[in-house]
């Protein structure tokens, strides 16, 4: 009833029955996989109110499952992302686990979890702002303190920027959360 495709590997039909509605492809000792394909065999004969979860399970997942999405009779084939671990030529292994549910609770699990996703990008957009901000202002004070008026109008010696970069650079391999101290 279902097929998983990894690049370089053989298409796997084996996976285990956890329940009546649970199933999991275990893949053993793959190499940096960036992507893998779930299938829906014989789709035809599947309702379309019913759908197959699908969640995927890596050393890098925290030995969580995490939804990557779902297959159907009108979507019978999934093409996942799999992100590897920091060391390309490492071996892991992959779990996918597959339930079988009804559409619509997939897609509230999916939808609440895009929600929680943008809530943490917006945090971290306002942080990455607040640090931005506090930058450019730091920078903007280092500047008018080599400000000269001549004429009507305020020059900055080019080589003050260039210290400005020179300090920023070293303050951060020193200490990359030192901006943290910024006013």
């Amino acid at each position: 009833m279902f097929a998983i495709s990894i690049p370089g590997l053989p298409l796997n039909t084996e996976y285990t029955d956890l329940s009546d509605t649970s199933f999991e492809f275990l893949i053993n000792d793959v190499v940096n996989p960036k992507y893998g394909t779930v299938f829906l065999i014989d789709h035809e004969d599947v309702s379309h109110d019913v759908v197959c979860a699908v969640y995927l399970e890596t050393p890098f997942t925290d030995g969580e499952y995490s939804l990557v999405g779902y297959i159907g009779a009108s979507n019978p084939t999934l093409l996942m992302r799999i992100d590897g671990g920091p060391d390309k030529d490492e071996m892991f292994n992959i779990r996918v686990g597959l339930e079988i549910c009804d559409k619509e609770s997939v897609r509230e699990a999916i939808q609440e979890q895009h929600e929680n996703l943008i809530e943490e990008n917006t945090e971290l957009n306002d942080l990455l702002d607040g640090i931005g901000s506090k930058i450019v202002s730091n920078l903007q004070d280092y500047l008018e303190s080599y400000a000269v008026d001549v004429e009507d109008i305020t020059v900055i010696p080019l080589a003050s920027l260039d210290e400005w970069v020179d300090n920023f650079n070293r303050k951060i391999r020193l200490n990359p959360r030192f901006w943290e101290d910024f006013e």
